[in-house]
């Protein structure tokens, strides 16, 4: 019903009627509905036009709460019987997560205060995205539940970052955020791809290209040191990832040959064509077909029957 409606009906009411119906309509409101909006202020004061004060928000305090709730989501508080989170506030940890996501994000990211609320959004959405793989929360979908995608949340950290300029150590924050769990339906890459969308010159890409660099030097330590297989796979996956936004770049910046030369001399990949087959796709992405058919030719690979299509395209429509 419209509110013109409302008051049409309502016109033809006696006083005792309408006594009758708010007495009904207020026993109908939910108690935490009352509290929130102050609907008993609204009555006592006999003011429609009632506007309740928004606190004012204190960057510390909320800070303490934020890193207190990402604790107990670490330790599985939100998920398993504990004495620390009452049963039935495990499963509101999504009204927790909104509702610190959504305070976070009001601040100015160029002030002091907005620096430190980033930094406090690049935490929750480490712990969103870790909960994707393992069980943070109540739900694998956690995301989904915070009601922003993983590479919304991740565009809005890169242009909270860079605001305050593209600094070594601003690109290397959002770099870092790359390598994190992935959702369902985000593939590695993509979060580069989001990332690369705010390079717009030659010597933030270069910037880039070196801190992945960076990257990749210190992982191959950790390979060295490490025995474990599951570390290792993980830690070659991140290498990989490291490579290939390389690879991205340098074709950004048009220097074909050393992306091409980059790709081979570093990504892993034992099935060969497995390797062609991803480098022959960013080549495709960047719409470098006489690259393609090159590097096709090149290689003595029993392509798969979709490349060998391709190629028959590709050389039919370059003669």
């Amino acid at each position: 019903m419209l509110v013109k409606e409302l008051r049409e009906k309502i016109e033809k009411y006696n006083k005792k009627d309408l006594e009758n119906l708010v007495v009904l309509l207020y026993k109908k409101i939910p108690k935490k509905i009352k509290e929130e909006n102050d609907i008993d202020i609204i009555i006592q004061e006999n003011n429609v036009n009632y506007k309740k004060e928004e606190p004012v928000l204190n960057i510390i305090d909320l800070k303490a709460e934020v890193d207190y709730f990402l604790d107990c989501a670490y330790e599985g508080l939100y998920r398993i019987p504990n004495k620390i989170i009452p049963k039935n506030e495990r499963s509101k940890w999504r009204f927790k997560a909104k509702s610190f996501y959504k305070q976070l994000c009001s601040f100015d990211p160029k002030t002091k205060e907005g620096i430190e609320s980033t930094q406090s959004l690049m935490g929750l959405f480490k712990a969103l995205s870790y909960g994707t793989a393992s069980l943070l929360f109540s739900s694998w979908n956690t995301f989904g539940a915070l009601g922003v995608s993983q590479l919304d949340y991740y565009y809005l950290l890169c242009q909270r970052i860079l605001i305050n300029g593209y600094s070594d150590e601003n690109l290397e924050k959002c770099i870092n955020l790359i390598f994190v769990e992935n959702d369902r339906d985000v593939l590695p890459i993509e979060l580069f791809y989001v990332f690369s969308n705010f390079l717009h010159d030659k010597e933030s890409k270069l910037k880039a290209i070196n801190i992945f660099q960076n990257k990749i030097n210190e992982i191959k330590e950790k390979i060295n040191e490490t025995k474990d297989y599951n570390s290792l796979f993980y830690l070659n996956e991140d290498k990989n990832l490291s490579v290939e936004s390389i690879v991205n770049l340098y074709l950004d910046l048009n220097l074909i040959d050393e992306a091409i030369s980059y790709f081979h001399k570093n990504y892993n990949e034992k099935d060969k064509e497995v390797k062609e087959y991803i480098i022959l796709t960013l080549l495709e992405d960047y719409e470098l077909y006489e690259e393609w058919i090159i590097e096709y030719e090149k290689h003595n690979v029993e392509y798969r029957e979709s490349l060998k299509e391709k190629y028959r395209e590709f050389k039919k429509n370059n003669n």
